[in-house]
C-alpha cells in the first residue's frame, strides 16, 4: 500500500523510554538502545516524510506519573487523528500498569483517535500502513 494522505495528519508516537530496565530476550530481539532509537528515529522521520505531523515521547518507567501527565496533557491541548503506542509498554509484562494506564488516559481524552499498537522498535511505518484508511 502506498502512502498518500489527502489532509495533514497529526500523530502522536508513544512508548517506552529505549533506556529502561529492558529484559535480556527484548534487546535480543530489539537490540541496544542505540540501536532501538535509531529505528525509532527512521521509523518517525519516513512517516514525517510523507506528510504526518508527528508528536513523539518516550515515557520513562522510573517517572511514569509524569510521563502520563505529559501524554495526558498533550491529548488535552492539541488535536490528533491518531496514537500509536510502542511494543515496550505492551510487550514487557512488569510494564503491563503503565501501559494500561497510557491505554486509558488515551482512551478517555482522544476516544475519536485511531489507535495503534506496533510489532517493535522499527516497526511504526508497517503499522502505519496497515490503519492509514481508517487515519483517513
Amino acid at each position: 500500500m502506498s502512502t498518500q494522505i489527502t489532509k495533514k495528519l497529526k500523530l502522536l508516537i508513544t512508548g517506552l523510554n529505549v533506556h529502561a530496565d529492558i529484559p535480556t530476550s527484548f534487546r535480543e530481539l530489539f537490540g541496544t538502545p542505540d540501536e532501538i532509537q535509531a529505528a525509532i528515529t527512521a521509523d518517525e522521520n519516513r512517516i514525517r516524510d510523507v506528510g504526518f505531523d508527528v508528536t513523539s515521547y518516550q515515557i520513562d518507567d522510573t517517572k511514569a506519573e509524569a510521563g502520563l501527565k505529559w501524554v495526558e496533557s498533550k491529548l488535552c491541548s492539541e488535536h490528533f487523528d491518531g496514537v500509536m503506542i510502542g511494543s515496550g509498554l505492551r510487550l514487557i509484562p512488569t510494564q503491563t500498569v503503565l501501559f494500561e494506564s497510557v491505554v486509558d488516559v488515551c482512551r478517555r481524552i482522544k476516544p475519536d483517535a485511531v489507535f495503534m499498537f506496533n510489532g517493535g522498535p522499527g516497526t511504526n511505518w508497517e503499522t502505519l500502513q496497515r490503519n492509514l484508511r481508517r487515519l483517513q
